[in-house]
């Protein structure tokens, strides 16, 4: 008996196209010069995880890159 080929459902199309950009789109990360975990509050109220001394945004997050880039206690980690 033979398997049909079925299309994958997607419930929320937006989700969907989150997940393929989020997917293709480069990182960047940053070492934490002072602490190993912490949880960063950026001015909109959006937080970001340090952990083992490290915290990974994507390029396309340009709100997140200039956060981490104006404090200093990070430095970019160069890939």
């Amino acid at each position: 008996m033979a398997k049909s080929q079925e299309e994958p459902v997607v419930l929320d199309q937006s989700t969907a196209t989150r997940i393929t950009s989020a997917s293709t789109t480069a990182e960047v990360t940053y070492r934490d010069k002072v602490y190993t975990s912490r949880t960063l509050i950026m001015p909109e109220g959006r937080t970001l995880a340090v952990a083992r001394g490290r915290v990974t945004v994507t390029k396309a997050d340009t709100h997140a890159v200039a956060f981490l880039d104006q404090q200093a206690d990070f430095e970019l980690i160069a890939e």
